[in-house]
């Protein structure tokens, strides 16, 4: 498992808006280096230091030098792209939602045990400074006990991106905006303040009745097993554009308010004998955080290092989305 040579060698698969930024995150690390891109879209340049295929199956023919193979493809698509993958010989990296089911994610669990191949959830939300400096306020004790987190995502998504004939807003393909929207959300919820248990929703159709076949806004309610209760409201109808991403978090000690589409903004921190470090809100880009989950994959597979995000903690979360579809009324 463990790469002995200093560069890592890393394909990605599919061009899109997530596959784009995968590519930059790549040509920007210096223990990495691209060695592919898959997608039949792709416009060959004289520039391009990297090979490129129009399709999977021709990558698996003609490859010989990846290690890693990060898929960027529509969600339909991860499980079976994942299974091949492994199955050949290749780490794999996921873009969210990694699976569709905890059957899909159980089975990939089982082929990369027998591949002897790493599975790398991108889960990149847990490495914004804010994040990690909320979750060490909860794990410290700090907070005391927590009696409410109110987890608000309130987004535009138009005909523009809901278009006919695309994955996107159909109920196998796409899975509904949990999966598509608001997976890194779902997760933070888990990671910071543990497992989750009486799960209930109601989810419904509004702005976009004639455009999808999923849902466009959504309220989930449950209890925390440690004690306290949450919800998570989400939506893609609001007016124009985004409109809010935040988390409000009511515990014993004090009241924390955070916000920003990757959690960059600390709106309210009023905790007991407590204050604030400004630096902790200082992030140089929108990408830092997928970065440094790039840092922490090399290292599992160049030094050894255990993961930073399991299969459990990735099969949690998916019951947790599952559950909230199974449970709607």
């Amino acid at each position: 498992m463990i790469k002995m040579s200093n560069v890592l060698n890393f394909a990605v698969l599919g061009n899109g808006f997530m596959g784009k930024k995968h590519i930059e995150i790549i040509k920007s690390l210096d223990t990495v280096r691209l060695s592919a891109v898959i997608d039949h879209h792709w416009q060959e340049d004289s520039q391009d230091s990297f090979l490129a295929y129009p399709q999977l199956e021709t990558f698996l023919e003609q490859d010989t030098d990846t290690d890693v193979v990060v898929i960027a493809t529509p969600n339909y698509l991860h499980f079976e792209q994942a299974r091949e993958l492994l199955q050949n010989g290749y780490h794999v990296i996921i873009e969210k939602p990694f699976c569709m089911s905890v059957e899909e994610a159980e089975t990939l669990e089982k082929v990369s045990q027998k591949s002897g191949k790493s599975v790398f959830m991108i889960m990149q939300n847990r490495y914004a400074p804010i994040s990690v400096w909320l979750k060490n306020l909860v794990v410290s004790g700090i907070l005391g006990d927590i009696y409410l987190v109110q987890t608000n995502c309130f987004w535009n998504r138009n005909e523009n991106y809901y278009l006919p004939k695309s994955w996107k807003g159909s109920k196998s393909m796409d899975g509904g905006t949990l999966f598509t929207q608001f997976t890194h959300f779902a997760d933070l919820i888990f990671w910071i303040f543990g497992d989750i248990e009486n799960v209930h929703s109601r989810l419904k159709t509004l702005r976009h009745k004639n455009l999808i076949e999923i849902e466009d806004t959504g309220i989930a309610t449950f209890d925390f097993v440690k004690g306290g209760m949450g919800s998570i409201s989400f939506t893609t109808a609001a007016y124009e554009k985004n409109l809010e991403s935040s988390m409000t978090i009511v515990s014993e000690h004090g009241n924390i308010k955070i916000s920003g589409q990757y959690f960059d903004k600390v709106e309210v921190c009023h905790i007991k004998d407590y204050l604030l470090d400004p630096t902790i809100i200082t992030v140089p880009d929108n990408l830092e955080n997928l970065r440094q989950e790039y840092h922490t994959v090399t290292e599992v597979l160049s030094q050894g290092k255990p993961s930073d995000i399991s299969f459990q903690e990735g099969k949690k979360l998916i019951a947790f989305l599952e559950s909230v579809y199974r449970t709607c009324s």
